[in-house]
């Protein structure tokens, strides 16, 4: 297989995306933590590289079964792509989707079922997209979950860890399905809407891409859209501040602090749509991560806050020890996505 190929397979299966993707599982589970800690419930760490792994199987399976599947519009809109040029068979592409499809539910097996089942559904709403969206708009709606569906999948480990019980629990007291959704659903339900708001705003600019005449009405709403996380994302951090050691004023303030990466390229990114429209979707598509730093990085910067004042009792009631590698790994994968779309396109 010659350099081309290899590059052709990296940029079919949108590897420089997959930082982002560890990035999403890791916020789910980071949501999982700070759920199980208000009962002083362990985390299961050693789960969390097999439940990434399903997502990054997941993600590149649901890539190359969306190229395998767009081979014939390709032959006529896209011939300069690496199926229709020839450079690439659609037996391999077919190939390599379902041993990351496969693979991916294999791996999640070992998350437990809950787990596997969000892998299943990720796998048909990737299904789904990959049939309908050149079909119709609506298409970025299973798209969008299919990311929101990353926040779950790293959340629903905790079905190993007592989160499970906690439910079963709640269930034989007699609590309402609503009182069920508010204890258990909205920590990830209202960052998982976010996360679907950003990817529908970015699917609607990756549509004018091949186009490259990009209606001014059609950027505002996807800018719009793209903006929505910003306090989609901030209210987890408000909300599950430790109140014996952050007031909610602080937590504020923090939450703002880590606003600021993801508002910056957000404000970078809509300069540069205007005189590259490809360019700008990739530098978004780099950003995802920083959603997750505004959940993540208020957190994180508290328990730096309360290190340096000597005062990290609540925090090690937690186990909080390593909550700095988890809070700025989003960071990290942002800085190795741009640097990966140097080797493949992200689009």
């Amino acid at each position: 297989m010659n350099k081309q190929a290899v590059i052709d397979l990296l940029a079919a299966g949108r590897v420089a995306n997959l930082p982002s993707v560890v990035s999403n599982v890791v916020t789910g589970v980071f949501l999982l933590c700070f759920m199980l800690w208000r009962d002083r419930l362990p985390v299961s760490w050693e789960l969390v590289p097999w439940a990434c792994l399903t997502g990054c199987l997941l993600y590149l399976g649901g890539c190359f079964l969306n190229d395998w599947w767009d081979r014939d519009w390709d032959r006529e809109n896209r011939p300069d792509r690496a199926v229709p040029s020839g450079r690439l068979s659609s037996k391999l592409l077919l190939g390599f989707a379902l041993a990351g499809l496969l693979g991916g539910l294999a791996v999640s097996l070992l998350l437990g079922w809950v787990s596997f089942f969000v892998a299943l559904a990720i796998v048909g709403l990737i299904v789904l997209y990959s049939v309908i969206h050149k079909k119709t708009s609506w298409g970025v709606v299973p798209m969008g979950l299919c990311r929101s569906g990353l926040y779950l999948l790293g959340f629903s480990i905790g079905f190993s860890d007592g989160l499970g019980l906690m439910i079963s629990q709640a269930v034989e007291r007699g609590d309402s399905f609503l009182s069920l959704f508010f204890q258990f659903g909205l920590s990830w339900i209202i960052p998982a809407a976010g996360l679907l708001m950003y990817i529908a705003g970015l699917s609607l600019l990756a549509r004018f891409e091949a186009k490259g005449n990009l209606p001014r009405s059609n950027r505002v709403l996807a800018l719009t859209l793209l903006a929505v996380p910003a306090l989609t994302h901030s209210v987890f951090p408000v909300q599950e501040a430790p109140v014996q050691e952050a007031p909610v004023q602080e937590a504020s303030i923090f939450s703002l602090l880590a606003t600021i990466p993801f508002l910056m390229v957000l404000y970078w990114a809509a300069r540069v749509i205007r005189k590259s429209l490809p360019k700008g979707v990739s530098l978004l598509l780099a950003g995802i991560p920083l959603l997750d730093f505004v959940l993540v990085g208020p957190l994180a910067l508290h328990f730096l806050f309360a290190r340096r004042s000597h005062d990290l009792s609540y925090w090690h009631q937690l186990d909080l020890t390593n909550i700095e590698m988890v809070g700025f790994l989003p960071l990290v994968t942002f800085v190795l996505a741009l640097i990966l779309q140097r080797i493949a396109p992200a689009t």
